[in-house]
This record gives C-alpha cells, sequence and structure tokens, in this order.
C-alpha cells in the first residue's frame, strides 16, 4: 500500500503504516518519523505560501504589529527553524523509498 505526499510541488510515495504515533509501540514510531516529517514540512511549506499571498494581498501594512498578518508570518517562518528541517525529512523519505523498492527487487515473475 502506498500513500502520496505532496511537499513543495513534488510527490514522493511512501509505504502505509497501520498504526499511528498514539497507537503506535515504541519499537513501531521511529519508523513514523519520515511520515511525520513530511507532514511537518507540507504543513509548514503550504502555512509559508497562504501569508506569503495574504501579505502581498495586504501590502506593507501586513508588516504592523497591529495586523495580525505579522504575528501569523513570524509564527509560520518559525516552523522552518524547528526539526526536522526539509532537507533532512526529504532525506528519510529517500531512504525509506529505497529500501521499499530494494524489498521489491528483483521482480517476480
Amino acid at each position: 500500500c502506498s500513500q502520496r505526499i505532496a511537499a513543495s510541488g513534488s510527490a514522493t510515495s511512501t509505504r502505509c503504516r497501520d498504526a499511528r504515533w498514539d497507537a503506535a509501540s515504541e519499537s513501531q514510531r521511529p519508523g513514523l518519523r519520515p511520515q511525520l516529517g513530511a507532514a511537518k514540512t507540507l504543513a509548514t511549506n503550504v502555512a509559508l505560501e497562504v501569508v506569503d499571498l495574504a501579505m502581498r494581498v495586504v501590502g506593507a501594512r501586513s508588516l504592523s504589529k497591529d495586523m495580525v498578518l505579522e504575528r501569523l508570518y513570524r509564527d509560520v517562518r518559525a516552523g522552518l527553524h524547528n526539526p526536522p528541517m526539509d532537507d533532512i525529512t526529504y532525506a528519510a523519505l529517500a531512504q525509506e523509498a529505497l529500501r521499499e523498492i530494494a524489498g521489491c527487487w528483483p521482480p517476480s515473475a
């Protein structure tokens, strides 16, 4: 089973997990990290896009402390500095995809 996770305009196929973090055992949780990282990366990048577009519409006033957009911009940007960083997430997803491919090689006849 595979699912599509969109991040930065690209899609990455990853193996489905039956268990979520809360329901997973301690031994299963490390295997969920790539998907959790993908969710964080996707959410942060989409939020950045939305806030950036809103600020472009409003203009320079959006930088005023009186505007909600100023706080949203600052809060969303903070997501870029919290782990996992995008490059680490992409590397983890690539490693997982390679492990999944290696498990299917050679193709069965």
